[in-house]
Formats: structure tokens, C-alpha cells, sequence
């Protein structure tokens, strides 16, 4: 290594230069495309945001057994598939099955029921 070497500098390479007319042409076409691409993506954001805020599913309906024989299955199926595997503990599944029982219970037996 020579101390008396210059520094290494790299040299830019020069930009092509292009006629006014064509570049600004370019530019203008360029800034087109760059705007229409640009409506496009936002009518497909406020697309997919319609699509997002339709897209829900209507909530499930709580079952009611109002003591009719023939809808007590009916009632059970859709209170196990519903409550039973959402609520975690026992005392909580009983408060809203009585919640949703509208048949008439008498006190007895709500009490025997009841758990402590």
C-alpha cells in the first residue's frame, strides 16, 4: 500500500437524459397509471369493508320450553349444543335453564333443584 496513492472514489454513472417532450409524456402516463391503480384499491378496500360489515352471521336464538311433550327434545338438543358447552360451571347452566323454562314450576321443586 502506497501512502501517497489517492483515495478511491467512485465515479456516478450519468443519467440518461431524454427529450423534454418524451419525458414529460412518460411522467404524465406514469402518474395516470399511479392514480388509477390507486382508485382501484380503494374501491376494492371499500369493497371488502361492505362485504366484512354484511358478512355476520345472525345470532343464535335462545330455545324457551314453554312444557309442551313434543318440543322437550327439540328444547334439550339446543340448550346442550348452545348453553351447556359455553357456560363453565353447573350453577350457572341450571340459573339460565330455569331462565328459559317457561312452563309453569312450583316452588318445591325449584328448591329441591337448586344447587348449594
Amino acid at each position: 500500500m502506497d501512502p501517497n496513492t489517492p483515495p478511491f472514489v467512485p465515479s456516478l454513472p450519468t443519467p440518461l437524459k431524454m427529450p423534454e417532450d418524451q419525458n414529460n409524456a412518460e411522467s404524465k402516463e406514469t402518474l395516470k397509471q399511479l392514480m388509477t391503480l390507486q382508485a382501484k384499491q380503494m374501491d376494492r378496500s371499500s369493497m371488502l369493508i361492505k362485504q366484512q360489515n354484511i358478512g355476520h352471521l345472525p345470532a343464535k336464538e335462545l330455545p324457551v320450553f314453554t312444557g309442551a311433550a313434543f318440543d322437550c327434545l327439540v328444547f334439550v338438543i339446543a340448550f346442550d349444543s348452545i348453553i351447556s358447552t359455553n357456560v363453565l360451571s353447573n350453577r350457572d347452566t341450571l340459573y339460565i335453564f330455569f331462565y328459559l323454562c317457561k312452563c309453569p314450576v312450583e316452588q318445591r321443586q325449584m328448591e329441591r333443584l337448586q344447587v348449594h
